[in-house]
C-alpha cells in the first residue's frame, strides 16, 4: 500500500509540475520588438510663411512695425544636433516711422531635438532694409511639430544696428508656419 501511495504522489506531483509550465506559456506570449516611434524628421528643405513684431529705439526715436515673411531653410541633423540656415523676405509697414517697404535677413542655426517633436535653438545672423540699413541679430527660438511635414516656429531676435554712429536697437518677435520638402 505504500508503494502505491508514493507512485500516487509522485504522478500528482508530475502532473502539477507539467501543467504549471504550460499554464506559464500560456499566460506570457512571446513578443517581437517594438520599434520606438520616431519623431520629427528635422533634416532637409522647408518653406513657410510667417508675422513678425519689430521695436526699435535708439535713445531719441522708438517705433515699432509688424510685416509679413515668406521663408526658406534647410537643417542638417545629427544625431539630436540640428545646424540649419534660413533665409526669409518680408514685407513691412510702420505708422509710427512712416514708411513701408522690403527687408530681408539670413541667419544660422543650431539647436538640439527635445523629446523628437521639438527643436531649441540659438541663431545668430543679418537683416537689412530696403534703404540699407544693416542689423546683426542674436536671439533663438522653439520650433514645434504640427503634423508629419510641418512645424510653427516662434522665435526672439535682439538687434542691433551696424552703420550708424547711434545704432538703432531692435527687438524682433516673429512666429512661422513651416512646410519640410520630402
Amino acid at each position: 500500500m505504500k508503494l502505491f501511495s508514493t507512485l500516487a504522489v509522485a504522478l500528482v506531483t508530475s502532473t502539477a509540475l507539467v501543467t504549471g509550465a504550460s499554464a506559464t506559456d500560456l499566460l506570457l506570449p512571446e513578443y517581437d520588438e517594438m520599434a520606438a516611434p520616431a519623431g520629427f524628421d528635422w533634416g532637409g528643405f522647408y518653406a513657410g510663411v510667417g508675422v513678425a513684431g519689430i521695436a526699435f529705439d535708439d535713445g531719441i526715436t522708438s517705433g515699432s512695425y509688424l510685416s509679413l515673411q515668406a521663408i526658406l531653410g534647410a537643417n542638417m541633423v545629427s544625431n539630436d544636433l540640428v545646424f540649419g540656415i534660413e533665409g526669409y523676405i518680408e514685407y513691412y509697414n510702420s505708422d509710427d516711422f512712416a514708411a513701408s517697404g522690403v527687408a530681408g535677413g539670413v541667419e544660422g542655426r543650431a539647436g538640439v531635438i527635445a523629446g523628437g517633436d521639438a527643436l531649441i535653438y540659438a541663431s545668430i545672423g543679418l537683416h537689412r532694409y530696403d534703404g540699407g540699413a544693416n542689423y546683426a541679430m542674436f536671439g533663438g527660438g522653439v520650433e514645434l511639430a504640427v503634423t508629419e511635414s510641418s512645424t510653427i516656429d516662434l522665435s526672439y531676435d535682439y538687434m542691433y544696428q551696424l552703420d550708424e554712429i547711434v545704432p538703432f536697437i531692435g527687438h524682433r518677435a516673429s512666429a512661422s508656419w513651416n512646410w519640410y520638402i520630402d
